[in-house]
């Protein structure tokens, strides 16, 4: 299983789904005379190169099967939530689909009467915000260092939560 060139190359690998569902990112850029290509696979990129694949405008884009005009390699699964965007998206955007498609899980610990917060390094410009009700209104907690925020327990109850930008 790839991603395949319309000259009928494998570009990039896609390891076994089984039977899991899977984030499959590709990108790729042909803007200013620049041929890069990226696949990224649950958040993690697995090919980055120059010289990608190209493009072929007279080549319709496949999404399911094998080469163009042949059924030799259908696609044995499900495939959902399909996008094509009019640009390259960057890392961080393909981070924060995944983060949308997954959700965030913010880790917690209490350490005397302060609790110790993370969330995954691999969602760069989220803002850690909280809020006294679960609707809001949501504020960003302030002495957030990357990844990583102490905040007083404090009484009463806190909601958190990880807005993506």
């Amino acid at each position: 299983m790839g991603i395949i060139t319309s000259a009928g190359t494998t570009f990039s690998a896609i390891p076994d789904p089984g039977t899991n569902w899977h984030h499959l990112v590709a990108v790729f850029d042909v803007v200013a005379g620049t041929n890069t290509a990226a696949v990224y696979w649950d958040d993690a990129k697995i090919t980055s190169v120059n010289g990608g694949p190209g493009t072929n405008e007279g080549v319709t884009t496949q999404i399911g099967n094998g080469l163009p005009v042949t059924l030799s390699s259908p696609w044995v699964g499900g495939i959902d939530n399909v996008a094509f965007y009019s640009k390259a998206l960057t890392p961080g955007e393909v981070n924060a689909h995944y983060a949308a498609m997954v959700g965030l899980n913010i880790s917690m610990s209490r350490s005397g009467s302060d609790l110790n917060l993370s969330w995954p390094a691999s969602t760069p410009g989220s803002v850690l915000e909280s809020a006294s009700q679960i609707t809001g209104p949501w504020t960003a907690v302030p002495g957030v260092d990357g990844n990583r925020a102490t905040v007083s327990a404090g009484a009463g109850v806190r909601f958190f939560r990880i807005h993506l930008k």
